[in-house]
């Protein structure tokens, strides 16, 4: 004779919906003219500009805009970069690449800068390099 038994139960999984992670560029990061020479650098943060690689010229920093669900804290982090002629450390107001703000109403306003290294001498003329950013729910 076969027995079987079976045996059933109802789970149940929580979760909570939150509005999707928004991002805005509003304006764009410029460190200014920066000496063509290795071991050199140029640091814009929300201070100042300094390093022995700036060379007197206008700067400004990033703003970007971030909005998501209100009164939840997100932690907004940043990525460097580097090649063969330089290292870009993207930097948060706190001078670090990771912070963490809260969201109220409407979209939150943060400043961003950065420090370049140069590794090797470059061709000469307008540059550009690309740093990514993430931002999660915390």
């Amino acid at each position: 004779m076969n027995v079987f038994i079976l045996a059933t139960a109802v789970a149940q999984a929580h979760f909570t919906l939150v509005s999707p992670l928004g991002i805005e560029e509003n304006q764009q990061l410029d460190l200014g003219k920066v000496t063509n020479q290795v071991s050199l650098y140029c640091q814009l943060d929300a201070n100042q500009r300094q390093g022995n690689g700036c060379v007197n010229s206008e700067s400004q920093l990033a703003k970007f805009y971030f909005s998501g669900a209100p009164q939840t804290q997100i932690k907004i982090m940043l990525q460097s970069v580097s090649n063969s002629e330089f290292t870009f450390t993207p930097l948060l107001p706190n001078g670090s690449q990771s912070q963490t703000f809260s969201l109220e109403q409407g979209p939150l306003a943060v400043a961003i800068g950065g420090r370049l290294d140069i590794n090797a001498a470059a061709n000469e003329g307008q540059q550009q390099i690309s740093y990514t950013i993430e931002v999660n729910y915390l």
